[in-house]
């Protein structure tokens, strides 16, 4: 199993030959656990976001990432090649192109997720990402600051939990 959990990814330019910031290959009987992720403002001409690709006896599960903004306008947030199943479970994605047949989406949402700034990705108090994620298996106890992975009502979506008590000395 390949977890990923709480990473901000973002102003990436993409790779030769990569067209994504993260990309998600399995090459059989492989399992990915991708949680509470922020991969945001990556640029470049036809850069994505993530890219899952996969054969049938893989596995895919990503839950309570912020995909956002990627590609310069152009790109997909994420792109699932056919093949693999794939569950999303509680995302946040901008664009993104027809999920294959087989997927599992569940409480996928698109607005606006409420950052902070564009060089500060994390959630605003009044960012739809709050308190908008479900508990996933694995999860990690503390968000990419350091904080308790759950501060309000429920677990934000992306890497940073709003912490509502001046973690930077201004709100």
């Amino acid at each position: 199993m390949l977890p990923s959990r709480s990473t901000r990814i973002r102003a990436c330019r993409p790779v030769p030959g990569i067209s994504a910031a993260v990309k998600l290959e399995g090459l059989g009987d492989s399992d990915f656990f991708v949680s509470n992720n922020t991969v945001a403002f990556n640029s470049g001409a036809g850069a994505d976001g993530m890219l899952v690709s996969g054969i049938s006896s893989d596995s895919f599960v990503l839950a309570n990432n912020v995909l956002w903004s990627n590609g310069s306008g152009t790109g997909d947030d994420l792109i699932i090649s056919q093949g693999a199943p794939v569950i999303l479970n509680s995302n946040h994605i901008g664009r993104s192109q027809l999920f294959p047949a087989g997927t599992i989406n569940v409480g996928t949402s698109s607005s606006d997720p409420g950052f902070i700034a564009f060089n500060n990705l994390r959630p605003r108090s009044d960012a739809s990402i709050r308190d908008s994620g479900v508990p996933a298996t694995g999860q990690l106890a503390h968000d990419l600051d350091g904080g308790p992975r759950v501060q309000g009502v429920r677990i934000d979506r992306g890497a940073y939990e709003y912490s509502g008590v001046f973690r930077n000395g201004f709100e």
